[in-house]
């Protein structure tokens, strides 16, 4: 799901149009927008002509200025488009009907409509669009309640305020740090402050939620068995039922299940404290032998060279997140573009990371739900991003593969400051080490703007110092030099959970 989904036709294309812009500096001829856009340059008129009122309301913060031919959006330093496209996001008729269903559990039309302003045909087109943005989240809206297993459902209201509300900024109050700091006691671990705030709003919903007449556990009773004899499942379950017990309901063992499922999920103890809890947990839950399985995936693909012990604990920690959110969770609200991130790997990565990672999640088969296309497609896709930056995190901290000596033939200062230059620049690249032309040293790639007699590596000759055309062309290359140099097959057998 994308918070756009969340908006009219005419708001969507309004913050496609903003984020746009912002991808292109800020500065885009009319024409060529309305044409990425897919609209004409009349309705793209239209949309520009009602967002003015961004000048109005955010005055000098933000500005959006259009001449007829080039439309212009600048944003003040500590002024943020995510400002803007809240603003439209709360304004909503679906997030409002959202909003209601977490206060008050079910509607009635009547007092839907009249909370919200509009006739009751439109409310029931924006519930049937709803549940189909939720059906990923295996909830539906139906006979004036919002239905589905009660871990989705607070799940998705987590996702759901944690950017619409900002938590991430927000104070906790002295009553919660209270309930957090009892928590983090009784586990023995420390929890990072992000996921301070991320437990406080965890804690918040489940405490609107805990209420609830009839949840549906069905589900999550099935996938925290595995998990039954786990020490921190056992010693959390211990605390949530004597630390939430001052709650006016009767808290059930399930309370633990769900509050288990997040914080595994969401990584809420440092890196040192997983580690620990790492060697007491069992490698044979469905988890654990992901875990096992990707890791050692990882090591045999980039050997001869060693992932430093520090590296390996780093990595396996970003990697049981992913697994433990795919295992216990289904669907995700998308907040950045995927489109993208994957477009800019290419920027800062020296070898085409993509293929790995479709062969990593391709080799893993089974009755693991949260790794099926068909079950769970877009945190598989969410989850192939966070793949993408573990696996960069990796190139940029492991012996890099691919050297380039780069001998520019030109008068005394100018050849220094433009081999400084062009070397700073490649080195910006994962996985490549870029140094002054040395014949005596052996080179996957020499760079030059004039022909090198003798040369043993590969050769690239300049066309103009500076020009993009040689920099998107030198990238290609050192990608496909070290695409080739690690490309292997993984020779791990498919494992079966």
């Amino acid at each position: 799901m994308r918070f756009d989904e969340l908006l009219e036709k005419k708001e969507a294309k309004q913050v496609q149009l903003l984020k746009s812009l912002l991808l292109r500096g800020g500065t885009s001829m009319i024409s060529s927008l309305a044409k990425e856009l897919g609209i004409s340059k009349s309705s793209l008129e239209t949309y520009i002509e009602d967002l003015m009122w961004i000048n109005d309301t955010y005055k000098k913060e933000a500005t959006l200025f259009y001449d007829g031919a080039l439309v212009t959006l600048e944003l003040a330093p500590s002024f943020s488009l995510e400002v803007i496209e809240t603003h439209l996001y709360k304004d909503s008729i679906k997030y409002q009907i959202m909003d209601y269903l977490y206060h008050h559990f079910e509607y009635s039309t009547v007092a839907l409509t009249n909370r919200i302003g509009i006739s009751e045909s439109t409310l029931f087109r924006k519930i049937k669009e709803l549940n189909v943005s939720l059906k990923e989240f295996g909830l539906t809206i139906w006979q004036g309640k919002l239905v589905g297993e009660e871990s989705q459902i607070r799940y998705f209201y987590y996702c759901f305020y944690w950017y619409l509300d900002n938590y991430a900024q927000k104070e906790i109050s002295f009553k919660q740090q209270s309930l957090i700091d009892a928590i983090e006691r009784g586990l023995g671990v420390n929890f990072l402050p992000e996921n301070t705030k991320r437990i406080n709003l965890w804690l918040i919903i489940s405490k609107k939620r805990i209420s609830y007449a009839s949840p549906i556990y069905t589900e999550l009773k099935k996938a925290i068995e595995p998990y039954e004899r786990d020490t921190l499942y056992l010693e959390l379950k211990s605390i949530v039922l004597r630390v939430l017990g001052h709650y006016a309901v009767e808290v059930d063992e399930e309370e633990a299940m769900i509050h288990f499922c997040f914080l595994m999920s969401f990584q809420a103890m440092s890196q040192n404290d997983f580690y620990k809890y790492e060697i007491l947990r069992s490698k044979f839950t469905p988890v654990g032998l992901v875990d096992t399985f990707i890791l050692e995936s990882l090591i045999l693909y980039y050997a001869p060279l060693k992932l430093s012990h520090q590296l390996e604990s780093q990595v396996n920690y970003y990697l049981s997140r992913v697994h433990y959110r795919l295992y216990f969770f289904r669907g995700t609200i998308e907040v950045l573009s995927r489109e993208y991130i994957i477009e800019t790997e290419k920027d800062w990565s020296g070898h085409v990371i993509a293929p790995l990672i479709e062969t990593l999640f391709s080799s893993v088969e089974g009755d693991y739900e949260g790794l099926s296309l068909e079950h769970n497609k877009t945190l598989i896709d969410y989850s192939k991003l966070q793949y993408l930056h573990i696996i960069a995190l990796i190139d940029s901290q492991i012996n890099r593969t691919v050297t380039i000596g780069v001998k520019l033939v030109l008068e005394d200062v100018y050849q220094d400051v433009s081999t400084t230059r062009l070397i700073n620049e490649i080195n910006c690249l994962n996985g490549v080490r870029c140094m002054k032309y040395d014949a005596s040293k052996s080179f996957d790639l020499v760079i030059s703007n004039k022909p090198i007699n003798h040369a043993k590596a590969q050769t690239y000759l300049l066309s103009e110092l500076g020009t993009t055309y040689d920099v998107i062309h030198i990238t290609r290359l050192i990608r496909d030099i070290s695409t080739n140099k690690m490309t292997k097959e993984i020779n791990v057998k498919k494992i079966q959970l």
